[in-house]
């Protein structure tokens, strides 16, 4: 490089620094005590994030760049194969004694005529007294 491009971009850089610092204290004369907080702490935030993230982005570009180990012929290769499949069979269930009917099984059905009653119904009577 040259004098003169090293010394064009030193000249912007102060100007760019001037500026800068002529906004913050023009910023921080206007702000009250309240909203300068509030931008004191958010360029503080800020600035503690920055190394976080830095390391973040160095440890993300290294695991990149880095290839994938080469292993032997057969050993430690990674197989593109599916799980194996286990089959279980069943254990056996020891057999119930056979019912004779249905209703031997499970009891007695219901009796075939029912009479149904709605209450309120004239006629009807549960044995309670009536009022």
């Amino acid at each position: 490089m040259d004098g003169t491009a090293r010394s064009w971009r030193e000249s912007v850089g102060w100007t760019a620094l001037g500026f800068g610092v002529a906004l913050g204290v023009v910023i921080g004369l206007r702000l009250d005590q309240a909203a300068l907080a509030v931008v004191v702490g958010l360029a503080c935030g800020v600035g503690a994030s920055l190394p976080a993230g830095l390391l973040v982005l160095l440890v993300l570009r290294r695991r990149e760049r880095e290839p994938e180990p080469r292993f032997p012929q057969g050993y430690g290769q990674r197989v593109a194969s599916e799980p194996p499949l286990v089959v279980l069979a069943p254990q056996t269930v020891p057999a119930l004694p056979q019912a004779q009917s249905w209703a031997e099984a499970y009891g007695r059905p219901a009796p075939a005529g029912r009479e149904f009653a709605l209450i309120g119904e004239e006629g009807y009577t549960d044995g309670a007294i009536d009022w």
